[in-house]
């Protein structure tokens, strides 16, 4: 089975690629901050498209969550995608905006394919 990480899947463009890779066969791992979101859209991606989604709950801002979400990786045999949220720079929360936001490095075990959604 094919297998798609989402970082950022809570909403916006994260939450549509899932919809999108759901709808083409793909098992999920559904990676955001926000637990609630995360586990609706699971529900969604399986009752719509009888997906497989799994959630895991992590702020890639913090160095124990991306650790925990590499462990997740280095489980998986293959991963076909992963596709990388923006974090932003390390700052005090009053001065986070979105210009100042970087992308998320790689990480050694990412699998890059292009993909059509």
């Amino acid at each position: 089975m094919r297998t798609a990480l989402i970082t950022g899947a809570s909403s916006g463009i994260g939450a549509a690629f899932a919809r999108q890779l759901a709808a083409q066969g793909y098992a999920l791992i559904l990676v955001a901050r926000r637990e609630h979101p995360l586990k609706s859209l699971a529900a969604e991606v399986h009752a719509q498209h009888g997906a497989q989604a799994e959630v895991v709950v992590a702020d890639l801002s913090q160095p124990a969550d991306i650790e925990r979400v590499e462990h997740r990786i280095a489980e998986s045999p293959v991963l076909e995608l992963r596709e990388h949220s923006v974090i932003p720079e390390q700052r005090p929360a009053m001065n986070h905006r979105a210009e100042q936001a970087k992308p998320a490095e790689a990480g050694s075990r990412a699998i890059h394919r292009p993909l059509s959604v």
